[in-house]
């Protein structure tokens, strides 16, 4: 089906969101200093100002930095994204973008506040050809969000839908996004701009707030509800089709604080916060997306802290070992460990953790790459990266960021998949990371830290 685009006219970017929020949003070239990206900044002797978005060739090279509006609150903002050639970097209160190639700047939006309560954008996606976002805001003290689709070229709308509340938890799939908004799970379909369908699911908790956590999984949404008390299984779990909401199958035996991850049919459910004394260790359970039931179950000794998905495979980890299971059969592999960052490739699992320095001396961080199929280990290396990337082609970018005085910074380097070993010198920026990196097309881009800097220089210049 074609895809149908609203109307929008005139030159400022969400014209149609301003006028359903009352929001001003200011096209390139119109604000003030803070918004004056564009202009290549090779010189990091002082920290930046403003926030930085920079570019960094697989070649190992700085391709380019522009200035970004900066970010008061910090973390926990989405990554940079790319969109037909085009990096779209997000702030607290702003999105900016520039042309992958060269850094040109194309347009900033900026959203003021509604009724004198601050307006965010939550969630930043991007496909082929598309870009969407999900606008914050609350009126009167109601809170809402609303799914928007931008043109990556102009940052023009293209079309809107408000969700009702806020998401507590985004779920995309294709054409297809899942959203939990309070007690309801509503289905969005891209290509048709509408809302497919809403189901009341989850049971509020004491404060009255929502833990739903979504998965796509074979044609289902896959939603789950916590247990109200620590400890307890007694929360529930539910399998909706995705195009037309139908229930398919309910159950319970759910712990408190449940986690989801899906890949192919398969839904992984874990126990993934245990921040209760009264918690109690959950096993990782497979189960049958389009029927809920038990496929497989690994215990863990502790809560499951991370879980990372490929084809067919996970891997996850319960801070004392490293798993991997086939996702239809259960577990294949695990061996002692803690990892910290983790990339699962398309044969390999890659991961970071500190390994024995010898009698007297503090544990060092290395970096292993181990064979999905049995656990063998290829090959190790030095290095603490906090991201491992893994673009098309050969190689692997590693990212170290560290905050920490006196010298806090980010060093970007890339290694071989098949031997570990070191393509270039490390890229040294002045600033720590402020969002996770985005790898694509020919770099990796990253978002730095003006909060979190030592003035240097860079040691690869454009």
């Amino acid at each position: 089906m074609p895809r149908r685009k609203l109307a929008v006219r005139g030159p400022v970017a969400l014209a149609a969101v301003a006028a359903a929020l009352a929001v001003a949003l200011v096209p390139a070239g119109a604000r003030g200093a803070t918004a004056r990206s564009g202009s290549s900044r090779t010189d990091a002797t002082v920290c930046p100002t403003d926030t930085w978005g920079t570019s960094v060739t697989n070649a190992g090279h700085v391709g380019w930095i522009r200035s970004l509006p900066a970010s008061p609150t910090g973390g926990g903002l989405p990554g940079p994204v790319n969109a037909a050639g085009v990096v779209i970097f997000a702030g607290d209160s702003d999105l900016t973008a520039f042309r992958n190639a060269g850094g040109g700047r194309l347009w900033n939006i900026h959203l003021n506040p509604v009724n004198g309560e601050p307006a965010s954008f939550a969630g930043l996606w991007a496909s082929t050809t598309a870009a969407y976002t999900l606008v914050k805001y609350s009126v009167a003290g109601k809170p809402t969000e609303r799914l928007v689709e931008l043109d990556p070229n102009t940052g023009k709308t293209l079309w809107g839908i408000s969700l009702g509340g806020y998401a507590e938890n985004v779920n995309a799939n294709g054409n297809v996004y899942g959203f939990a908004v309070g007690g309801t799970i509503v289905a969005v379909d891209l290509f048709t701009n509408r809302v497919l369908w809403r189901q009341k699911f989850g049971r509020p908790a004491r404060d009255g707030s929502y833990n739903t956590q979504l998965a796509w999984a074979g044609g289902y949404i896959v939603a789950v509800s916590g247990a109200a008390t620590p400890g307890a299984t007694t929360g529930t779990a539910a399998g909706f089709v995705y195009t037309t909401g139908k229930r398919a199958w309910r159950r319970t035996g759910i712990p408190n604080q449940p986690h989801l991850a899906a890949v192919s049919g398969t839904v992984l459910l874990s126990n993934g916060y245990g921040n209760s004394p009264k918690s109690t260790v959950f096993p990782m359970t497979g189960l049958a997306a389009a029927t809920g039931k038990t496929l497989w179950r690994v215990k863990v000794k502790h809560w499951v802290t991370g879980v990372w998905t490929s084809p067919g495979v996970a891997a996850f980890t319960d801070s004392a070992r490293i798993y991997e299971v086939d996702t239809a059969r259960g577990l294949r592999w695990s061996v002692s460990g803690r990892p910290g960052a983790l990339a699962m490739l398309h044969t390999d699992l890659v991961y970071v953790q500190a390994a024995a320095a010898g009698p007297g001396r503090p544990p060092v961080d290395r970096v292993y790459d181990r064979q999905q199929k049995n656990g063998a280990l290829r090959w190790t290396r030095p290095g603490d990266p906090a991201y491992i990337l893994a673009p098309d082609g050969p190689t692997l970018v590693l990212v170290n960021s560290s905050p920490l005085s006196p010298q806090p910074g980010t060093s970007v380097y890339a290694v071989y998949r098949k031997n570990g070993k070191q393509l270039h010198p490390a890229v040294a920026l002045p600033a720590a990371v402020l969002t996770p990196p985005g790898v694509f097309n020919s770099g990796t881009y990253i978002e730095l830290n003006p909060r979190e800097c030592e003035p240097g220089s860079l040691a690869t210049e454009p």
